[in-house]
């Protein structure tokens, strides 16, 4: 992937600052480009693709990543603005830190769920936009937190490696996103595996590697358990339990759910009632 554009730090960073903050969202996704500071980049919403030097990574909120100087990179958002991709984009150059910090020397990836990432990432913005006395001095600070809290998180390099590890990750966690979005429906492997953009027989080769299970069996064990949760908290028929949990065939739902749990659908449902009135 070729930059088609370099930003230099004064076309952001005001040199009695090294500094800057801003959210981005759908619209301000960017082209190709490459810049001469260092950026921290946290993804606040939504879901989107983020090309780095020549390899593509799926962003889910929580997520951050860590470009250095000279790096590559852009993105490609994949939600629309009723849930907008958004960032919160932290730009410094080296000289805003006053010592080396080991984590800065090479291009990562974090997946992240943590309270104090999302907060340090918050707080730093507020402080910025305020620009309150002494707010550099607490960025600084805070940013020295959110580097330290990093260091001491699984992190992904993004070299070649490390790419193909996190490559996979990252297709199945979006296979299982299809799959919660669609169990109730007909679920082809084709489709799913176009909405991957990678081949069936290959959709089928990560399912075996990093779920050890094939995608049908996969699909059917994630409906089995809505179907519980379903027989637990409604008094609905086995019929509409069925076809709510994706299944088009009551025969086949009971011959599956069966074999799963060594019960009827009902037997379930009346075992549960049971429990849940021995605990009351």
């Amino acid at each position: 992937m070729r930059p088609q554009f370099q930003y230099r730090r004064y076309q952001y960073i005001q040199p009695n600052e090294q500094f800057f903050m801003n959210i981005s969202s759908n619209k301000d996704a960017f082209v190709p480009h490459t810049h001469d500071f260092f950026e921290l980049i946290y993804i606040v919403s939504g879901k989107g693709m983020h090309m780095i030097n020549d390899k593509s990574f799926l962003a889910n909120a929580g997520d951050v990543f860590l470009i250095r100087i000279g790096d590559t990179h852009a993105f490609h958002p994949l939600t629309s603005e009723k849930t907008p991709f958004k960032w919160i984009n932290c730009l410094f150059v080296s000289d805003f830190i006053n010592f080396e910090v080991p984590l800065l020397s090479e291009t990562k990836y974090f997946g992240t769920d943590g309270f104090e990432i999302d907060y340090l990432f918050k707080i730093m913005i507020k402080e910025y936009e305020e620009k309150k006395s002494g707010y550099l001095q607490k960025i600084k600070g805070y940013l020295l937190a959110l580097l330290t809290e990093l260091s001491r998180m699984d992190s992904v390099p993004i070299n070649d490696n490390a790419y193909k590890s996190l490559s996979k990750q990252n297709m199945i966690k979006e296979a299982v996103n299809f799959i919660k979005e669609n169990y109730r429906y007909t679920i082809r492997m084709e489709e799913m595996a176009s909405h991957l953009k990678i081949s069936s027989s290959y959709l089928s080769k990560l399912f075996r590697e990093c779920l050890n299970a094939s995608v049908l069996q996969y699909i059917t064990q994630f409906r089995l358990e809505k179907s519980c949760n379903l027989l637990e908290t409604t008094n609905w028929t086995i019929h509409q339990i069925a076809l709510e949990s994706g299944f088009n065939d009551e025969k086949l739902f009971r011959t599956y759910f069966r074999r799963q749990f060594d019960l009827t659908p009902g037997e379930y449902r009346k075992k549960y009632q049971l429990i849940n009135l021995k605990e009351q």
